[in-house]
């Protein structure tokens, strides 16, 4: 691997872990402050951040375009959460159920985004 390539993946993990690290810390004083915190799309700002780094603008902006579609499907995951939560699903049923939310979201996003492509 080349130093560049370690440099932002470097980054990459000191985004990434830090804002993990910060939302653990603050979780037991300000639950409510660390869900929004959670939100914070730090995997998204590196991923973007290295894609521009190893094949550059115009790839960054077609992965851009197409992150809204995972950026929606963590809005549902969220809802299927909270709906699973308030009717007292035991933790790992929601933990399942959240991940096959976005899951199921995304792979509908890609069907469409073919079949738009194929017209």
């Amino acid at each position: 691997m080349n130093p560049r390539a370690l440099t932002l993946l470097f980054i990459r993990f000191l985004v990434g872990g830090s804002v993990i690290a910060v939302v653990s810390l603050i979780s037991a004083h300000a639950p409510r402050l660390t869900g929004l915190l959670a939100g914070f799309p730090a995997v998204f700002l590196t991923a973007l951040l290295f894609i521009h780094g190893f094949s550059g603008t115009h790839e960054a902006r077609k992965f851009s375009s197409t992150a809204v579609y995972g950026m929606a499907g963590s809005v549902f995951t969220v809802l299927a959460v909270i709906v699973g939560l308030t009717v007292q699903w035991p933790w790992p049923l929601v933990v399942v159920v959240g991940a096959i939310t976005y899951i199921g979201f995304v792979m509908v996003m890609v069907i469409r985004q073919k079949r738009l492509m194929a017209m």
